[in-house]
């Protein structure tokens, strides 16, 4: 497929998912659905590609959507940014359409953003040599060499025939499932291959049975209403929906009745604390919650989510886990930092709770905190019992399960200099935590560098103090409390301690 195939590829996929949305759309439908809403985040993005590559010469590897629009944001004409960024706004939150706009106003948005994209992307500038001016004539597109009684694989658990390809482009393909047929298989916008014709071929009916009940990851538990070869019907708690699961029945799990579905409050279900998984984001922590929102900590990142009760879209899972005690000093201060990152964007330290300002890339070598002295791995507190060891000259956590197995016996167990043997001193961060409680730092009085880290006292106190003040009065830290801040973080960290140079013969000692 050369570029300008690629572009007209581009074109007829936007139209295609703007089509595939205005037909799904409901009489006064007043709310759009996940399903929806992703459709038209696809359009935005084809459409946007679309444009990108007539005018900005982007490379055939397609890059991710971010790079996109960082450089349509950069290049295009104010008009376009205007209409672009006006639709993506509405259709951006979380997955669901913007809740000040009605269903009409979401769809004239972004039908009035992708005309104007693709109309701008079919007539790219004259002066451009990799698109001349008869650009503008649909060259037609390939013919699928695959012809009727053939077998592909579209995706789905059972392969398809070929009954009939029109033969005008896009060459829409007729294909049978054995039960079902599907009339409008778009072969140049969809996953596909040939394969060779089976006699027995595979049926969800061998797999799943009407009132069975499965476990999705992200749209929750259901009961299969109808099973056919390749689809079936479910009712995910009264959600219909029509599930084509992959040949290897990925993400879908046969569980059995789970019971009622629980329709306490949100802030019941998620008290703050608690451990969730959310098939968009992954793992996380609840910091608060408000109405049906909840303010989670994803990797380093704070990100609001709804609930969807009886919207589809990706369920939350309570995680079977001892959830963490936000009512501490130590809790209060961790939620609040890291929900007042436009103060300050550092990361927040699992141990002591106030931004940590070490210095680190917690990739290879942990942060260490300077208030407390802590390695932050970034991942810390999942590990709150977990001893710190040092593994080839890196500092590990919970190392068994989290980051990899045992070493072979031929591998090194000491590389490079560590500041300390973490695995003699057996410090958790539960027990790191306390420590901070009681003496300022996270090591137990006595030790070599609680004894070091008593001779910075001064200047670590008058840190805490200054992001004291800050709690009390956010406002108060762009008056001159940051300032002060950066001024004491760099006294800590030239005079922080350096780290023991390595075992010699690569033994630890």
């Amino acid at each position: 497929m050369n570029a300008r195939e690629k572009t007209l590829w581009e074109i007829d996929r936007a139209q295609h998912e703007m089509a595939i949305v205005r037909a799904s759309l409901n009489e006064n439908q007043e709310e759009m659905t996940v399903r929806q809403v992703d459709g038209l985040h696809r359009a935005l993005l084809h459409a946007c590609w679309a444009w990108c590559r007539t005018h900005l010469r982007c490379k055939d590897a397609r890059q991710d959507n971010e790079a996109v629009y960082s450089a349509f944001f950069l290049k295009a004409p104010e008009d376009l940014r205007q209409a672009f960024g006006e639709a993506f706004a509405m259709t951006g939150w979380n997955s669901f359409a913007a809740p000040w706009a009605s269903t009409a106003e979401v769809m004239a948005a972004v039908q009035s953003a992708v005309d104007a994209l693709l109309e701008a992307a079919s007539n790219p500038p004259r002066n451009r040599r990799r698109f001349p001016a008869s650009f503008r004539t649909n060259r037609p597109i390939r013919m699928p060499r695959v012809g009727p009684g053939s077998m592909i694989d579209t995706g789905r658990y059972r392969p398809a025939v070929v009954l009939e390809t029109t033969p005008d482009p896009p060459h829409v393909m007729k294909l049978s499932y054995g039960d079902e047929v599907d009339e409008d298989f778009r072969p140049h916008i969809s996953n596909w291959k040939s394969v060779r014709k089976r006699k027995r071929l595979p049926s969800l009916k061998d797999v799943f049975s009407p009132g069975d009940w499965i476990r999705h990851p992200y749209s929750g538990f259901g009961r299969v209403v109808e099973v056919r070869n390749s689809t079936m019907d479910v009712d995910y708690r009264g959600r219909a929906a029509t599930v084509a699961p992959p040949a290897d029945l990925s993400r879908l799990e046969k569980v059995d009745d789970p019971g009622p579905e629980d329709s306490s409050p949100v802030a019941e279900r998620f008290p703050p604390g608690t451990w969730i998984e959310q098939d968009s984001f992954g793992q996380g922590v609840v910091l608060a919650v408000e109405d049906d929102v909840l303010s989670v900590l994803f990797n380093d990142q704070v990100i609001r989510i709804f609930e969807p009760g009886d919207r589809e879209g990706p369920v939350i899972w309570r995680l079977d886990r001892e959830p963490l005690d936000l009512c501490t000093p130590w809790g209060r201060r961790w939620v609040w930092w890291w929900q007042h990152t436009d103060i300050c964007p550092e990361t927040v330290c699992p141990c002591c709770g106030y931004p940590n300002f070490g210095s680190g890339g917690r990739s290879v070598e942990p942060r260490e905190c300077i208030i407390c002295g802590y390695p932050d791995f970034g991942s810390g507190i999942e590990c709150d019992d977990e001893p710190l060891v040092v593994r080839d000259g890196i500092w590990w956590e919970h190392i068994d399960d989290y980051y990899h197995t045992e070493p072979e016996e031929s591998e090194p167990t000491f590389v490079g200099p560590t500041r300390r043997d973490w695995e003699t001193s057996g410090y958790s961060l539960r027990e790191a935590r306390r420590n901070f409680e009681d003496t300022g730092s996270m090591f137990r009085p006595g030790d070599d560098d609680a004894l070091a880290f008593g001779k910075s006292a001064n200047l670590r106190r008058s840190l805490v103090g200054l992001l004291e003040e800050t709690m009390a009065e956010p406002a108060r830290w762009n008056a001159g409390i940051g300032e002060s801040v950066e001024r004491v973080k760099q006294k800590l960290l030239k005079g922080r301690k350096k780290g023991p140079a390595a075992p010699p013969n690569g033994s630890r000692s």
